[in-house]
């Protein structure tokens, strides 16, 4: 889904960062009518916050952001009709037309 700009660095540093990002996964992605990533969810379970997690979580977050793609973190007790509401709220209101 993510991969570094080809005009991003050295080559070795492209390919680094390529690992980086290769090797996170997400839980859920939202696209738009064009296969364009617009929201990309993640369960934050109860047996998510051990070792180094959190580690990979920051990684995943700053792809994301460097990407402008938006990430919605769902805690592990949630309320479906408040989920709901949260993920239409984080959808783009007004999506880009694309030809």
């Amino acid at each position: 889904m993510l991969a570094p700009r080809p005009a991003s660095g050295s080559q070795e540093a492209r390919d680094l960062a390529f690992r980086s990002i290769n090797s996170k996964r997400l839980d859920f992605l939202m696209i738009d009518a064009y296969g364009m990533p617009v929201l990309a969810v993640e369960y934050q379970g109860h047996g998510h916050f051990r070792d180094t997690t959190f580690i990979r979580d920051a990684v995943k977050r700053e792809a994301l952001r460097k990407a402008g793609i938006r990430l919605l973190e769902v805690p592990a007790e949630f309320d479906a009709e408040d989920l709901e509401r949260d993920i239409r709220k984080a959808l783009p209101s007004n999506p880009t037309r694309r030809p």
